[in-house]
């Protein structure tokens, strides 16, 4: 079995708000999804 985690968190260790990632940087997703899409 091969398991892999990407996780990024705030700098007071949170990882969203209200369901919603706490950053928009468009070249970040584009590399999230090009890394996880169909996998």
């Amino acid at each position: 079995m091969h398991i892999s985690l990407i996780a990024a968190i705030g700098q007071n260790n949170e990882i969203g708000l209200d369901n919603k990632l706490l950053w928009n940087i468009k070249e970040d997703m584009n590399w999230f999804r090009k890394h996880t899409k169909h996998k």
